[in-house]
């Protein structure tokens, strides 16, 4: 799967995805708009699986009614992800690229034993959501260990590059280095198979562009053999 379209937009733009990529287990697009509907064609939902999210951000804004949902079912489970992101309330977007977790949630309440999410505390956690939030010096040394760690269930990966990024007075600039992405990497080729999906936004608006994100989105690309070039 491939789609590139408004390459001048991905820098700017939340509420239109520009970009969608896909070889063997993972998914690469330009904002998490598609990542919910990316996991839908690849989950078993009379399975059980558990969730890791490595983001900047929690993504769990819950600003949508389960009656809207629900109302929107059939387009929401399409196969087709321009009926996915097509749905709208009045004339704005039902999917967001904050709200997309919160909506796959309603759609599959169960489908989820355990979360963790890895991110920069920039916004309000969900409460309702029990999960482990794992610090920064802790990520690179053991996903492995925390996904080995459940034997029962397989697992989605969420990743959004705008994780290895900060704000400074002048931008965005990325303050992870390379040799920890790389052990990252690392982490997860040890526990492939217990993987069913990776989704990877570059968000290059919280990355100081789309150069800085491309460069880091390279190091998967070639550590995975993704094959993956704007």
């Amino acid at each position: 799967m491939w789609i590139l379209k408004n390459k001048e937009h991905i820098n700017i733009n939340h509420s239109n995805l520009n970009v969608l990529y896909k070889k063997d287990k993972f998914f690469v697009m330009d904002n998490h708009l598609a990542a919910a509907w990316c996991w839908q064609q690849i989950i078993d939902v009379n399975q059980k699986y558990n969730f890791f999210q490595i983001d900047r951000h929690y993504d769990l804004r819950n600003n949508l009614s389960e009656r809207w949902i629900l109302l929107n079912r059939d387009k929401l489970m399409s196969s087709d992800v321009n009926d996915y992101l097509g749905v709208k309330i009045g004339k704005y977007p039902l999917v967001t690229h904050d709200n997309y977790l919160q909506i796959f949630l309603k759609l599959n309440p169960n489908l989820f034993d355990e979360f963790f999410f890895a991110a920069h505390d920039v916004e309000d956690y969900d409460k309702n959501i029990e999960s482990y939030k794992p610090k920064i010096w802790e990520l690179q040394n053991n996903l492995g260990y925390w996904i080995n760690k459940n034997k029962n269930n397989q697992w989605v990966i969420n990743l959004d590059l705008d994780f290895f990024f900060t704000e400074g007075k002048k931008g965005f600039f990325q303050f992870i280095t390379d040799d920890y992405i790389i052990a990252v990497c690392n982490e997860i080729r040890d526990v492939y198979s217990r993987i069913s999906i990776i989704t990877i936004a570059l968000s290059p608006s919280f990355c100081g562009g789309l150069d800085p994100s491309l460069r880091v989105m390279r190091i998967f690309s070639d550590f995975f053999n993704l094959n993956f070039r704007i």
